[in-house]
């Protein structure tokens, strides 16, 4: 991001991969099949440390007046849960960052596929909530808090704004990636944190899809993606 001056970011809104791509066969497989968590686990742990230097960078371009914005789940893997966002969360710690908030992300859609079979058949012992994503929000230890203009109409009332959970639509338009964020959520998050003419960051920009919203809504936005498809499409404005 050295195209990105420190602390010239109002907002690093980014969803950073979750695992590499050779992991992504085995954690696929049917659920029946998935039974040793322990060396999918230190995988997705040693995955999550090789973006250490991202983080260290996010840090710098947000400085002591912005916020870094990390979208990230926790990862099913047969009945196990295993806990990626608390490994992000002190992976962005070490770079300087700290935690701020958080906020839970509920799917508006769900796909009735991915249920837990206590859906179906709610036997006792069998029980286990729908698994949520969560946005990481992070500031400096240093943070100074910028006072900008009222929010904007059209966003939710303050009062529905801070339940700690939100329930957004996936993305539906432009979906290039299976993993793509969904869009109201961006639209709030810019909102919330940047004003017009602020610039926008996203590290990991896949679609691009954070940088098109940041665009629409008048705001600088820069991107990065190592994929030289998706690349194809990251703006930079």
């Amino acid at each position: 991001m050295a195209i990105v001056a420190s602390g010239e970011a109002a907002l690093v809104l980014t969803d950073p991969p979750y695992f590499p791509a050779d992991l992504e066969l085995q954690l696929f497989q049917p659920r029946r099949s998935q039974l040793d968590p322990e060396p999918i686990w230190n995988r997705l742990v040693e995955f999550a440390n090789s973006l250490s230097d991202v983080y260290r960078e996010i840090a710098r371009v947000v400085g002591n007046t912005g916020i870094a914005a990390i979208e990230i789940k926790d990862i099913r893997y047969g009945e196990f849960l295993l806990p990626l966002s608390a490994v992000h969360q002190k992976i962005a710690m070490d770079a300087g960052l700290w935690m701020r908030s958080r906020i839970w992300i509920e799917p508006a859609n769900r796909n009735p596929k991915h249920a837990p079979k206590f859906r179906s058949s709610p036997n006792v012992g069998s029980f286990r909530t729908y698994d949520c994503g969560q946005v990481l929000i992070f500031g400096s230890k240093a943070f100074e808090s910028r006072l900008g203009r009222l929010l904007d109409p059209d966003l939710l009332s303050p009062h529905e704004l801070l339940s700690p959970s939100w329930r957004v639509a996936v993305a539906q338009k432009f979906r290039t990636h299976q993993h793509q964020s969904p869009p109201e959520m961006i639209r709030r998050l810019i909102k919330l944190y940047t004003m017009p003419g602020e610039l926008v960051v996203d590290p990991f920009a896949g679609s691009s899809q954070t940088l098109r919203i940041a665009s629409e809504l008048g705001r600088r936005a820069v991107g990065y993606e190592i994929d030289a498809v998706r690349a194809s499409g990251v703006l930079g404005t």
